[in-house]
């Protein structure tokens, strides 16, 4: 779809990508600032955007075919609204969550990566002190949680028969 867009700007998946643009654009004015400013700058600005946004997609519905992926897109966008709107309100919020998934990405390929160690305990404690180091990292102070698993005995070699 997004291809399609750059040959033809008049496209729904243009005109979608303006409006979600016209989004970010207003982030990335107050991006830094304090949350209660942030959410003030939100509700007059991204409000109606957001608004507008839902009516053109709930007038857009009936106009697409059932079986395509634009109504599919619509779908989960409107079943979503709640959750995809809740950023107006909450200053603390992002207007996604991409930091939060390029954060994670680390932990994820570390997960994937130990299943092929050659001995369990390895993985199993690779895995606890890369969530020890990330909950640091990010500013969280280690939780009582991770006692018992640091405490826990694991057999980094294999034993001997």
């Amino acid at each position: 779809m997004f291809l399609r867009s750059k040959r033809d700007p008049g496209s729904l998946a243009a005109q979608a990508l303006a409006r979600i643009r016209a989004l970010y654009a207003i982030e990335d004015e107050i991006r830094g600032q304090p949350h209660d400013l942030r959410r003030a700058q939100r509700q007059p600005r991204a409000g109606p955007l957001l608004k507008a946004m839902r009516t053109w997609l709930e007038e857009l519905l009936p106009r697409v075919s059932a079986k395509s992926e634009i109504d599919q897109a619509i779908g989960d966008s409107l079943g979503r609204w709640t959750a995809l709107t809740r950023y107006v309100d909450d200053g603390r919020l992002e207007i996604d969550n991409s930091a939060a998934a390029r954060a994670l990405r680390g932990v994820s390929l570390g997960r994937k990566n130990y299943r092929i160690t050659k001995h369990m305990g390895d993985g199993l404690l690779q895995s606890v002190l890369d969530s020890l180091h990330f909950s640091a990292s990010s500013g969280i102070p280690p939780s009582i949680k991770f006692i018992p698993a640091i405490r826990c005995p694991i057999r980094l070699t294999p034993q001997k028969e």
